[in-house]
Formats: structure tokens, sequence, C-alpha cells
């Protein structure tokens, strides 16, 4: 792909506790989403292998094999979409507000999809941008995230999301990075008992594992669940409690 340069919006004044700041900017990169096998898994850094195959075969070669809309059935990011949570962070009330951009922005060469995420706590905010991109096969890919990184042509790849269709047990490393950057999606159970949350009550989820960190004793781990059609309607972590209460349109 040919290389882009996506512009950086500004990043405002966060908490100054680094533990709280380590707490939101994984919950920023968890919901920015919105959230690799075979090939991929062999550009893992080093790191030990612990990913199961998600049956997607190869990382998209080319501009050429994404879509310009993301709809993801788990993942919809149709532009002007505007996701509203709230609950706890550190134990303190936070509100997240996730949405996504209506302009488009090249990035290694592919119009990618823009998804901005504000935390406000403690009368200060946090925000970051993301930039996804979904292949002709209908799986969604992470194409970098403000300030952190960037995919480019013979640089660091794509980060998978999920598959058009997810399986229970598949992990995908969706920041392929080093160390706490490092970041692994795990599909978990199917929620058939119903998800209830300020937002609604749906009938069926699909639990997702964000688990952060170079080994699994020390990772992060962060429960998302998804409903289909919706998106993120709940997010449980260190230190973290979010549910949806708005979704619009």
């Amino acid at each position: 792909m040919e290389s882009g340069t996506a512009p950086r919006s500004e990043v405002e004044q966060s908490a100054p506790e680094s533990r709280g700041r380590g707490v939101r900017r994984l919950l920023l990169g968890a919901l920015g989403l919105a959230l690799l096998v075979g090939v991929v898994v062999a550009v893992e850094l080093g790191s030990p292998r612990r990913i199961d195959p998600t049956g997607v075969d190869e990382v998209p070669g080319s501009p050429s094999s994404f879509v310009a809309r993301v709809d993801h059935p788990w993942l919809p990011l149709t532009p002007g979409r505007v996701w509203t949570y709230e609950g706890e962070v550190d134990s303190v009330s936070a509100t997240m507000t996730v949405t996504v951009l209506d302009d488009a922005v090249e990035v290694d060469g592919v119009a990618a999809t823009g998804v901005r995420t504000v935390v406000e706590r403690d009368g200060e905010q946090e925000s970051t941008t993301a930039w996804f991109g979904q292949d002709r096969d209908g799986t969604l890919w992470l194409l970098g995230r403000e300030g952190v990184w960037e995919a480019a042509d013979g640089g660091t790849p794509p980060g998978l999301v999920l598959p058009a269709e997810p399986r229970r047990g598949d992990a995908q490393l969706v920041q392929p990075l080093d160390g706490d950057d490092r970041w692994v999606l795990e599909v978990g159970e199917s929620v058939d008992d119903g998800v209830a949350v300020p937002a609604g009550r749906y009938d069926v989820g699909l639990e997702l594992l964000l688990r952060r960190g170079a080994e699994r004793a020390e990772e992060e781990v962060t429960d998302l669940t998804l409903v289909r059609g919706v998106g993120v309607v709940r997010v449980v972590g260190p230190d973290v409690r979010l549910e949806l209460v708005s979704s619009r349109p």
C-alpha cells in the first residue's frame, strides 16, 4: 500500500495519576474500536505465540482490498453515529462519547473511517481518534491510533479487529506493537440470556476480551459486550465499568 499520513488531532489534558491515565488509555483504545492469524501471527515482534486462528487468511495487500463503508454487523461504523456511555473510572463518575467522523482520512492509501472517543472525568477530558477499514470479505481492521501507530507499507501491518463472522475462541492481534501496547482481542461466549443496559435490553450479545500486555500473567483484561447492529454496550475492566445510555441515529 502507498504510505499516507493522517492528521493528528490534539489530545486534551488528562488526569495526572499514572494509573488512571493507563486505565483510560486502555479504555480509549478498546472503544475506539468502536475494536490476527496465520501470516499476521508471524509479525508478533518476538512475543510468545498465543493467538488462535480466526479463519482470516491474510492481511489485505492493497487499498483496493478495502471497501468505502464499514458496516460490520457487530461494529457498524456509520458516519455521524454517536454512542454515549456512563459509569465509573477509578471509582469516579465518568462519561464517554464515541463518534464516527464524517470525513474519511487516508491511511496507507486506504480511505479510513475515523472514530473519536472522548472520556470526561473529574471535570477533565481525554480524547483520541482511531482509524478503521473493512475489507471486501467483511473483516474489520484497525489502521492506526492517534499519536501511537499507523499502518504503513513495509512497516507495521493493520490490526485485525473482527472477522466477518466471529467464532468463539478466536483471538486476533488488534494492535501489533510491543509491551503494554500489544493488544489481543479474544472472542468469548455468546450472551444468550440477554443484555440489559440503560439504553435498553437486547436479546443476544457477544463477549470479547481485550488483553493488553506482552505476558499473559501481567495482562490487563477488559471485557466488552457487543450487540449485533448496535456495537459495544458494556465495558468492564480494571477499575472501569461503563454502560451504553444512548445511541444515535
